[in-house]
């Protein structure tokens, strides 16, 4: 990208700012350091990612394959009979799929609704469950190449690295089904532009193998390939992120643990769009209902955009390279799933995280007014809350601390540039409108929650203790997010880190 780029189709591409931003820099209107901002920010923000982003999708589909080969260990039938559909559904898990249940602990197996989790289980439920999801977010995300192409090296050029391959043989009997009869993760192409795969078949003593040739993945054919080959290919990380990032709804409260234990009001908040919702369970039923201004939905910003960062690249190529561990190395689950977007597994159970904002439980203590939150001076109005976690005996636990994430108003008279982000007029419009923000103006915080003053008294005259608090997804199985024990903003690998990411002035 050029320098002499204009400011405000920079900003435009970014989407750090929003759009009234914009128009403060077409109108050129004097704000203090702000020209040289924006050019420190378009140095910054040029470079060409484009060969980095590849590098690290291969990466993070090794980097799946690797955590599904953990899983399942040297003795593969430890936990009793396993397949290859558990593990590629082990991989999928890695780029935020949320699975039935949990293989490495079968005496609590307790199923849950096909149409939330993909089946851990037969490769003919995963096809079901993928082609449903597809047809659900109205994408392309599935092929079904025929007449033996897969078996060609140059078919895999135009596949993403970390799909799903199902294969089946039209019109022969495999197994007594015509059906789906193996599955295998595509890993990408080597130095040389073969493909390669991981996969895991019951003869595989040891367990699963993660970089298998294409004759390899073919061999169950003994050398002659059928004509009538075909498969069902799957985008995995496409799907993750259209999943979970792209959608702007409501969030309902579905934790059936949070719901058991008690638990009367709920306020949710989607990271993406920002959208409030308030709901009460009423005589064993959840119902939505208005905020105490008689509004059903409020708006708020949330955090900022996880960005392909060479620097985190670097970071997650040391422990690639043998320099730390999953469990040592912070950044050992940062990916890139799209040209523009990044993701973070969350540990200890891998809960996609696409922004600043993560998504975790809180319950409402109290509120109040903070001098100095954030260090960003001026003061603020605040909740006070604690985060939710599940403890050992699968019961709900408080942090002890109060949580550094949390629901605020906007900073008001603050000693740094927080006011060129006009959160609050961006925040006012979408309130007036009843309307979420443009993508572009929605995520501008380095984690919290922001609503303008008047809407946050809103909130607060909703509001009573114990009231919990979800940050999530549309129809993110939220009891997922309550795995997350013990989260802090001191146990955040990204806390305090939005340098980082490239925000390094507000």
């Amino acid at each position: 990208m050029d320098k002499e780029i204009s400011r405000r189709e920079f900003l435009k591409l970014s989407e750090i700012t929003g759009l009234s931003l914009l128009s403060i820099a077409a109108e050129g209107n004097p704000v203090r350091g702000f020209g040289d901002f924006i050019d420190r920010l378009i140095l910054n923000q040029t470079k060409d990612y484009q060969s980095e982003y590849l590098q690290v999708r291969k990466i993070t589909a090794s980097q799946a394959a690797k955590y599904a080969q953990s899983v399942f260990g040297e003795e593969p039938y430890k936990f009793g009979i396993r397949d290859c559909a558990m593990f590629s559904a082990q991989f999928a898990s890695y780029y935020g799929i949320p699975l039935e249940r949990d293989i490495t602990s079968p005496t609590n197996y307790d199923p849950k609704p096909p149409e939330e989790y993909l089946p851990d289980a037969t490769t003919v439920k995963q096809v079901k469950w993928f082609e449903k999801a597809n047809s659900f977010l109205k994408s392309d995300l599935i092929i079904y190449p025929k007449n033996a192409e897969i078996a060609k090296e140059e078919f895999w050029k135009n596949i993403a690295d970390g799909s799903l391959v199902y294969l089946r043989t039209e019109g022969e009997s495999q197994h007594g089904y015509d059906q789906y009869s193996h599955t295998a993760a595509f890993i990408g192409l080597d130095e040389n532009q073969h493909p390669i795969f991981a996969e895991y078949a019951p003869i595989m003593q040891r367990g699963p193998e993660t970089k298998r040739t294409l004759g390899q993945l073919l061999s169950m054919y003994r050398g002659k390939i059928p004509e009538n080959l075909t498969a069902c290919i799957v985008n995995v990380p496409e799907m993750a992120v259209k999943l979970w990032k792209e959608r702007d709804e409501k969030v309902v409260p579905n934790s059936k643990t949070l719901l058991k234990a008690g638990y009367q009001e709920f306020l949710t908040v989607n990271i993406n769009s920002g959208v409030a919702t308030y709901w009460k369970k009423e005589n064993g039923e959840l119902r939505q209902k208005p905020f105490a201004n008689g509004d059903l939905e409020l708006f708020s910003v949330t955090g900022r955009n996880l960005l392909p960062r060479t620097t985190l690249a670097a970071k997650y190529q040391d422990f690639i390279d043998g320099k730390g561990t999953m469990t040592t190395n912070p950044f050992s689950s940062y990916s890139i799933l799209k040209k523009d977007t990044a993701c973070f597994y969350g540990t200890p159970l891998l809960v996609p995280r696409f922004y600043l904002t993560p998504p975790l439980i809180f319950e409402l203590q109290d509120f109040a007014w903070v001098a100095n939150f954030g260090n960003l001076g001026g003061a603020t109005d605040i909740a006070l809350i604690n985060t939710l976690y599940l403890n050992p005996s699968g019961s709900i636990s408080k942090v002890e601390t109060r949580s550094d994430y949390t629901i605020h108003a906007t900073p008001q008279r603050t000693r740094t540039q927080q006011d060129l982000l006009l959160r609050d007029e961006i925040l006012s419009e979408a309130n007036r409108k009843k309307t979420a923000p443009s993508p572009d103006s929605i995520h501008l915080t380095s984690g919290c929650v922001n609503f303008t003053p008047e809407v946050f008294e809103v909130v607060k005259k909703t509001l009573n203790p114990k009231t919990a608090i979800i940050f999530s997804y549309p129809d993110f199985p939220q009891d997922l997010q309550l795995a997350n024990g013990g989260f802090s903003l001191a146990k955040d690998p990204l806390g305090g880190l939005s340098h980082m990411w490239g925000y390094t002035e507000i």
